[in-house]
């Protein structure tokens, strides 16, 4: 991996928070030119992400953690040492764990979201 999409969080983390309709535009995407191909990353100047053509909004880490303070009053991450490539994050909700920063935040936002939407029913 690039240490560049090292700073965005996977496209899987991408597809799933893309379902929860954040109005936010991020500065990268995940593009998908077929079904079976795999994702690429670029950037919102890109003609295909002003299309909108089978694009799906990268989040990075600042990204993240702008839209998790929305969430959550506070949160904390912990990065171990690199030989692990492990990340721990904490907050109100609880912990959880990633292998990058980007995936880790995009995890406990997923999380906060699910776990305030219990909270406020």
């Amino acid at each position: 991996m690039k240490k560049f999409e090292s700073q965005v969080c996977s496209y899987e983390f991408s597809k799933e928070l893309n379902q929860y309709n954040y109005d936010f535009e991020p500065c990268f995407y995940w593009l998908t030119q077929t079904p079976k191909s795999k994702p690429r990353l670029i950037n919102y100047k890109s003609k295909f992400a002003k299309e909108k053509y089978k694009v799906v909004p990268a989040f990075t880490v600042a990204e993240l953690g702008e839209v998790l303070l929305q969430i959550v009053d506070s949160y904390k991450v912990y990065i171990f040492p690199k030989d692990l490539k492990f990340y721990h994050g904490r907050d109100e909700y609880g912990t959880c764990e990633a292998s990058s920063e980007a995936d880790l935040r995009a995890y406990m936002l997923i999380r906060a979201i699910e776990c305030s939407k219990v909270k406020y029913r």
